[in-house]
């Protein structure tokens, strides 16, 4: 899914462009009143979306600092948006264009606008790559607007942002809003729908968990014994592939593999670090075990990763990602991982659907990594890390509690049973997490 942030009125120009190509469905717009809501809003958004889209630099710049899961862009404000500023001030004002002021856009962008059509260059407020300094805030935006009028540099403001111009117009200054052009808007819409795209296709990377299990460790033990020491472990490994929707293969004598996807190997990890039970948890075969986890695009790099995980650290099952990044799952959690963001609204979902409240969160979140308006079983299963009749049952229980409904069926290519296709309305779960708790 795609988050969409900014003022109102801008989020409202974004979605209807994208209503016009048919991706409304992967966006959840959250509007702010002022921009320093924006990391509030944006950590909401991040449990659930791929991308943060951002409707402006200013809200981008201010949460960039924040630990967040998601994919940031943002839409900048262009040269052709600040062409169609100008002219509507030019049709305004019998074709004269007064000096003005410019914040949002960069000097250069700005500056060579107003070149190009012989007027003066406008006075612009600095941006960070203009100085070394921080975004400028709203309240220093309106200042800059407000010196450069009353000493006479400039007889009108131009702002792209909507707290900024509210604010001049209610001091009765001059003052045009540069908004956002359809072109630019579709241009940073499709790159974001692109992205998205691209993060559900990595949750579905292969991922391959090795087991080396030695059951010859222990001397004294007859053939027999230590037979059925193996026997236990393959079916101890069998459960744990069954119960987090992988295949258990085995590679050579005391060598086993579970195949899985990376959607299944994140949340894990997520789960690890929560301090629940994961499919990084080893079974005790009572004999010595070492674990990796590799990630790759294709099984055989996923394997490959796989055994150079396991000589990163004998005592922790690592996992290590295509880029060579490695992840345990031990520590402290992400802030956005916390605990405390397990709020009332996740605990009233999971009463409303029987299920716990964490587990009402790692849906939510698993939502956001399929297509919701045509999501089968299997694909949930495979972002929320169940096996497909589990993922079933948490569809069927969408459906009775009004959250989801049946569209369809879907062929299989090959032989095999028919995949039910389910849209699930996603922006109306967050919409009801949102809602206040009722009154006692």
């Amino acid at each position: 899914m795609i988050g969409l942030i900014g003022p109102a009125d801008s989020v409202a120009h974004a979605l209807a462009v994208a209503t016009t190509h048919q991706w409304e469905g992967r966006i959840i717009a959250r509007p702010y009143r002022h921009a320093d809501e924006a990391a509030a809003v944006a950590r909401e958004l991040d449990q659930t979306c791929q991308v943060l889209l951002f409707t402006g630099r200013v809200p981008y710049e201010l949460i960039r600092g924040i630990d967040l899961n998601a994919e940031l862009q943002y839409i900048s404000h262009s040269g052709a948006d600040l062409y169609r500023c100008i002219a509507h001030i030019l049709l305004t004002h019998d074709g004269r264009m007064p000096t003005a002021t410019v914040d949002s856009i960069d000097r250069e962008t700005a500056e060579s606008t107003f070149e190009d059509l012989d007027l003066p260059a406008p006075a612009c407020a600095p941006l960070p790559s203009d100085s070394d300094g921080p975004i400028p805030a709203a309240d220093e935006l309106v200042q800059f607007h407000l010196d450069q009028l009353a000493s006479g540099a400039a007889e009108i403001a131009l702002t792209c942002l909507a707290e900024v111009n509210e604010r001049l117009t209610e001091k009765g200054v001059p003052v045009e809003r540069i908004v956002h052009t359809k072109a630019t808007l579709l241009d940073a819409l499709h790159r974001a729908v692109l992205a998205d795209e691209l993060h559900r296709t990595r949750s579905a990377q292969p991922a391959v968990a090795i087991f080396r299990v030695d059951v010859d460790s222990r001397g004294g033990l007859d053939v027999y014994d230590r037979e059925q020491r193996r026997l236990r472990a393959q079916s101890a490994l069998l459960h744990l592939a069954r119960k987090n929707g992988g295949r258990l293969s085995t590679l050579e004598r005391d060598l086993y593999a579970i195949t899985t996807n990376r959607g299944a190997i994140e949340m894990a990890l997520e789960r690890r670090r929560n301090g629940h039970s994961s499919l990084l948890d080893v079974p005790n075969f009572d004999a010595p075990t070492t674990v990796g986890v590799g990630i790759g695009d294709t099984y055989s790099l996923a394997e490959e990763n796989a055994r150079s995980a396991m000589r990163v650290d004998g005592d922790a099952v690592t996992v290590m990602f295509p880029d060579g990044r490695t992840d345990s799952g031990r520590g402290a959690a992400p802030a956005h991982l916390g605990a405390q963001d397990v709020t009332d609204g996740y605990v009233r979902l999971g009463e409303r659907l029987s299920i716990g409240a964490l587990a009402a969160q790692r849906l939510v979140r698993a939502l956001g990594k399929v297509d919701t308006e045509a999501v089968t079983a299997r694909e949930l299963g495979e972002a929320y890390g169940v096996q497909t009749r589990s993922a079933r049952r948490l569809l069927s229980t969408l459906i009775d509690a009004g959250f989801a409904e049946e569209i369809g069926i879907r062929a299989r290519p090959q032989a095999g049973r028919p995949q039910t296709l389910c849209r699930v309305e996603l922006r109306r779960i967050l919409e009801e997490l949102d809602q206040p708790a009722p009154a006692a």
